[in-house]
Formats: structure tokens, C-alpha cells, sequence
């Protein structure tokens, strides 16, 4: 019989009701994707600024409780004014924020009322005793990857998804092969695919019936492969002209 701790599957649910059911110390990672309260509707309606970061609020001290190594990676979006009500929120307190880095998006999006065009969202590292070791030593805190459009190969149709490498690097650089990562809000499963292909045992919640469906495809077409990024940290002149 599957539970909220069965591994290497995606649940269908409310990760406000899944999370307390999970286990202590279940997972070696957390790699989390927030709704940032920006206005987008995942198919359930969109949530307000103010109740997105109450929901952070809300999940962290069972993900914190869930979590062995203490270590996990929460996106947020990059304007001054989100970034700072993360800061300020009680977040620190639940789960100490250690790094602040940055996903630099190639390929811009839309220019802002104010004519700036979006570049950059912000990842927060957060630490809660010593990072274990894992199979990457060493990872920048500026992650290059482009977004992921409608026309690109990699799309789920989802409206934020983040790309499977950009994920991929922080869950080699958090982690070991066979360890676990969970991320409670999966939308398109970026995460949990980016696991598999490491090697790696996941767990993920989704309260989006069509996501999950989308997760499970996803999830059964990924196989474990090799790390090909780990060239750009040791030896850059091997993929010039690739």
C-alpha cells in the first residue's frame, strides 16, 4: 500500500494536508519551487502576494522536520520587494537562510511595467547545520539557463517551469546518488525528473490532478544518466565548438 512516504512517486494533494504526514528525517534535500504570488493561475486560481509567502511560512517547519541533512533550495521571485518580505519573514527563524544565488535567465522575459526586461529569480539556500557531502564539490551561485517557452522540446505546458538541468545542478551539488529529494509543490516535476536522471530516489507533491498526470509522463519517459555539466567546472575547453 502507498503512503505519503512511498518514494519515487508524485502524490496528488494538498501539500498543506501532505506535509505533516511525512516522516522525520525521510529525505536528504528539499528543492522547492513556491508559487511567488505573482499572479499566475495554475489551473486552481491565482494566489495573492501575501498568501504565497504565508504558505512558505506554513510547510517549512514540516519540510524542515522531514528533511535529515537540513539543507534546501527555495526559488523566489527577484524583485526587491518579494525578496525582501522573504528576508523579513519569519523563514529565518524556522530555517536559517545561509546564501542567496541567482538562476540568470538567457532568454528574457517580458519587460516589466517599468521597461525592464526579467532576467534573473533568486534561489535561497537554507542550512540548518554543516552541508554533507555530496557528488559536486563546488557550483556557482549565478545557475545560466534559459527558460523554458512553449516552443521548446522540454515543454510541459506548464506556465512557470523551471528547466530539468538548472535543477539538475543543485540537486548534484546538494546531494548523492540514491539520496532523496522532495520538492511539495512539483507543478511540471522539473525537480523530481531532475532527480531521476541523477540517480536519485524523490518525492512530490501536486495539488493539480493535470500536473501530476504531466509529472508521470515525464517521470516514466527519464532515465539515470551520466553528469555532463560537471566539464564546465573542470575542463571549459572541451566543449567549445559543441
Amino acid at each position: 500500500m502507498m503512503t505519503v512516504d512511498t518514494l519515487n512517486q508524485i502524490v496528488c494533494g494538498d501539500a498543506r494536508l501532505l506535509t505533516p504526514q511525512l516522516s522525520p528525517h525521510l529525505v536528504d534535500f528539499v528543492l522547492w519551487d513556491p508559487d511567488y504570488g505573482v499572479g499566475i493561475d495554475y489551473g486552481l486560481g491565482k494566489i495573492e502576494r501575501d498568501k504565497a509567502l504565508e504558505f512558505v511560512v506554513e510547510l517549512l517547519p514540516w519540510l524542515r522536520r522531514a528533511c535529515r541533512s537540513g539543507q534546501a533550495v527555495v526559488f523566489w521571485s527577484g524583485s526587491v520587494e518579494r525578496v525582501n518580505a522573504f528576508l523579513s519573514s519569519p523563514i529565518h527563524d524556522i530555517w536559517p537562510i545561509h546564501y542567496m544565488g541567482i538562476w540568470h535567465k538567457t532568454n528574457n522575459a517580458p519587460a516589466s511595467g517599468d521597461g525592464i526586461n526579467r532576467g534573473f529569480e533568486t534561489w535561497f539556500w537554507l542550512k540548518d547545520g554543516p552541508k554533507p557531502r555530496a557528488e559536486w564539490s563546488r557550483i556557482s551561485d549565478v545557475l545560466s539557463d534559459s527558460r523554458i517557452l512553449s516552443t521548446f522540446h522540454e515543454s510541459a505546458g506548464h506556465p512557470s517551469q523551471k528547466p530539468v538541468r538548472l535543477c539538475e545542478r543543485l540537486v548534484r551539488f546538494f546531494t548523492q546518488p540514491g539520496q532523496i529529494v522532495l520538492d511539495p509543490t512539483a507543478g511540471s516535476g522539473s525537480s523530481l525528473v531532475a532527480a531521476r536522471r541523477c540517480g536519485r530516489q524523490y518525492l512530490g507533491f501536486e495539488i493539480n490532478p493535470v500536473y501530476v498526470e504531466t509529472c508521470r509522463r515525464r517521470l516514466n519517459r527519464t532515465k539515470p544518466q551520466e553528469s555532463f555539466d560537471h566539464i564546465l567546472y573542470t575542463q571549459p575547453n572541451l566543449l567549445e565548438g559543441l
